[in-house]
């Protein structure tokens, strides 16, 4: 395999291109330790990319059509368009491994440990 690019994921938007929603999420903290969140709404930015199993997420395309417009007879050249649908769906029941970055402030330029005075 290998990946595919995109410049962003659910919003086109300035400032919420890096920035995703979910309705539930499990993370793992420094420590170790694992959190499952409760049902809700969550906005998860810093978003940076995404691992998941195959059958995950599916995408196809459907009634896909070509027109084309009458020759221009002076210039020789045809205009031709393109249309199509796209159908998608989710599985919740696969595996997903969602990477995020963050910026951290050091606190004052002492190492990170307190404010600095």
């Amino acid at each position: 395999g290998g990946f595919e690019s995109i410049n962003f994921l659910q919003s086109d938007k300035e400032g919420y291109r890096d920035t995703i929603k979910m309705s539930k999420f499990t993370s793992l903290g420094n420590d170790g330790s694992v959190f499952t969140s409760s049902a809700g709404n969550y906005e998860l930015s810093g978003f940076v990319g995404a691992i998941f199993d195959r059958d995950a997420m599916l995408l196809t395309t459907v009634d896909e059509r070509m027109y084309s417009t009458n020759v221009n007879p002076r210039a020789l050249y045809t205009n031709l368009w393109y249309h199509y649908a796209f159908r998608y769906c989710n599985d919740f029941t696969e595996n997903c491994v969602i990477f995020t970055m963050q910026d951290v402030e050091s606190g004052g330029g002492d190492g990170g440990e307190g404010g600095g005075g």
